[in-house]
């Protein structure tokens, strides 16, 4: 799952949707909470919400790496693209979301953008990639432009810089809009899977979905 996608699946909580987009900067091993050196940690690691929403980031992309619905997906793609594919479909994914989002939220998706960026502005002590990244959603207004293909296109040359062969990048993404009904419908039926995982894991913890449409 790509930025987009791990913000929805984090519920309502503000925090936990902090600690879903920060999933992609954090590395490493999360300490156990309580802390008992907090000198040695940063400020956003010493609070549950943020520490459970980088959990969970990594527990959904774990079981959506799992799913045969994703690896459907990603086979869509000519062979050349197998080693990128997954990268791919994580990020196509984010656009499937963004067209389809009354589908699945109560607010729309420039109420739900707007308090993102809010949300990621209270970060403490937030990892470099992290500022950049926020930085770079916020005066582009990245979320609403997941709407546009073109967005993609943009996303897919920036991972692509990346990598150490960033020609295996070359023609993914005229190769996706080449299969963007497929893709589409693989979509629907992986992300229903794992918006139903997410949802369970944070009913379990307490936190509400009350925004998701079900």
């Amino acid at each position: 799952m790509n930025y987009l996608a791990h913000a929805f699946l984090s519920g309502d909580n503000t925090k936990v949707q902090l600690g879903g987009l920060l999933g992609d900067f954090q590395k490493g091993p999360l300490p156990q909470l309580p802390l008992t050196d907090t000198s040695r940690h940063s400020a956003f690691l010493q609070q549950p919400d943020i520490h459970f929403g980088i959990e969970h980031h990594r527990a959904i992309d774990a079981y959506s790496d799992s799913l045969e619905s994703f690896r459907e997906c990603a086979a869509l793609f000519d062979k050349r693209f197998r080693r990128v594919a997954p990268i791919v479909v994580d990020i196509c994914f984010d656009h499937y979301l963004a067209k389809q989002w009354s589908q699945h939220h109560m607010q729309t998706l420039s109420e739900f953008a707007n308090g993102l960026y809010l949300t990621m502005a209270r970060c403490p002590d937030a990892p470099s990639g992290f500022v950049r990244f926020r930085e770079r959603s916020r005066s582009a207004d990245l979320f609403n432009l997941y709407q546009d293909t073109e967005t993609i296109a943009v996303a897919l040359e920036r991972v692509a810089q990346r990598f150490s062969r960033p020609h295996l990048m070359d023609g993914a993404y005229d190769n996706w809009l080449s299969r963007y009904e497929d893709m589409e419908a693989g979509f629907e039926r992986c992300f229903a899977e794992i918006k139903h995982f997410a949802g369970n894991r944070l009913a379990d913890e307490g936190y509400p979905t009350s925004n998701w449409r079900l």
